[in-house]
């Protein structure tokens, strides 16, 4: 009997965990059917969602291109303060299509997996036909986002229009503008015309610019040798000058015989002292400047000994021939420039002088005679005699044969 009423007690325990088990799978089937309805609805609004995203990006797209079209044709888009500017117009191509949505549903042991695939192949292009990433898309476009347009002079019949009317707008316009440019048309000369004329052009201006760039070249290379010889030309000159310049005081002092004698040179011009001229003045023992012209005869002769002298310094020559240089000296200054061109040839070089005046050839060296002899035929001859083989100078005037 014991046994009998404990049986009956567990089959009534296990009949109330059945109906308890029964239970938790009907509200598990209802959780179930609740998760499914609610990753439908995810689903759904996912969807929703994307094709809201494909349609802002196909809009920004429009946009963009919209803003590059009124850049190719150079069209002043009226931009609101500095929220915008026509320079800051990407030229990059962008394409976008729609978005690809692909939604597998699985059911396995009473539950349900739901995949979403999406593909974006929203581009962009630039003008040399690649494609950059997506991101370069965005940025283009969240700088594009920020723009902002002033549609104050916009017509007001085109403010009011409702967005369903923007594309039957947009085709009137461009209908206008298809009429506009075939009226251009009419009054533009023929395209081949131009075309050929165009060429032409092209040919003549190609042909100039060679022959220029071939002048411009030549005109730099003689520009260069002009520089050339021109520094070549003010190294040479300026060394003679500086040399001359610093020399021909002293030279002026031995050949006069006198400290208070100055000698000096002055170039009118600096930088090229070759073109404007040398200035040359001395001031003679005794005397007050005085300019070179209005030197005396004997004064301006001792003057250009001394600048002779002076350019033979720099580069020594191996004889002189003077041709009556003391025809306007008197006897002083006879004897100091026989003095100074004995002085000066006794170790240097060899002087030859032509004169006339006993005071200056009683000083040479040598005397060389020329004297005619009458006759059928007027003859010339000469004589010769070495004067260094007196040893008073002074006899020589009684020693004429």
């Amino acid at each position: 009997e014991d046994l009998q009423h404990e049986i009956a007690d567990i089959k009534d325990r296990l009949l109330d965990h059945k109906k308890k088990i029964e239970f938790q799978e009907r509200e598990i089937a209802e959780c179930t059917k609740r998760a499914a309805q609610l990753n439908k609805d995810y689903n759904e609004q996912r969807k929703r969602l994307q094709l809201i995203e494909s349609d802002m990006e196909k809009l920004r797209s429009d946009r963009h291109n919209y803003y590059r079209i009124a850049k190719l044709n150079e069209i002043s888009l009226p931009f609101r303060g500095n929220a915008g500017s026509m320079a800051a117009i990407s030229l990059a191509e962008t394409s976008s299509s729609d978005d690809t949505s692909v939604v597998s549903t699985q059911t396995q042991n009473n539950s349900t997996t739901t995949t979403t695939t999406t593909t974006d192949s929203s581009t962009i292009s630039n003008g040399d036909g690649t494609l950059t990433s997506q991101q370069d898309t965005k940025q283009i476009y969240n700088l594009e986002d920020r723009f902002e347009l002033n549609y104050k002079r916009l017509r007001d019949d085109l403010k009011k229009i409702s967005y369903e009317q923007v594309d039957k707008e947009e085709k009137l316009l461009i209908k206008q503008m298809s009429d506009i440019e075939i009226q251009l048309q009419k009054h533009l000369p023929q395209t081949s015309t131009i075309d050929a004329r165009s060429r032409e052009v092209k040919t003549t201006f190609e042909l100039t610019n060679a022959e220029f760039e071939r002048a411009r070249n030549a005109a730099k290379r003689a520009r260069q040798n002009f520089e050339k010889v021109k520094k070549e030309r003010y190294d040479r000159f300026n060394a003679l000058y500086e040399h001359v310049s610093s020399c021909i005081d002293d030279i002026y002092k031995s050949l006069t015989n006198s400290q208070a004698a100055v000698a000096c040179l002055t170039a009118e011009d600096a930088e090229e002292p070759y073109r404007a001229g040398i200035t040359y003045n001395c001031v003679a023992p005794g005397k007050r400047f005085q300019a070179m012209e209005n030197l005396s005869g004997g004064e301006k002769t001792v003057a250009a000994i001394c600048l002779l002298f002076a350019l033979r310094s720099f580069k020594p020559a191996p004889f002189f021939l003077l041709d009556e240089v003391d025809a306007a000296l008197d006897n002083t200054n006879i004897g100091k420039v026989a003095d100074f061109i004995r002085e000066q040839s006794a170790s240097e070089f060899q002087c030859i002088v032509i004169s006339l005046k006993e005071q200056f050839f009683s000083r040479a060296d040598a005397l060389v005679g020329i004297y005619p002899e009458p006759g059928d035929c007027i003859t010339s001859h000469c004589l010769t005699l070495d004067l260094n083989q007196f040893d008073e100078r002074e006899n020589i005037a009684n020693t004429r044969s």
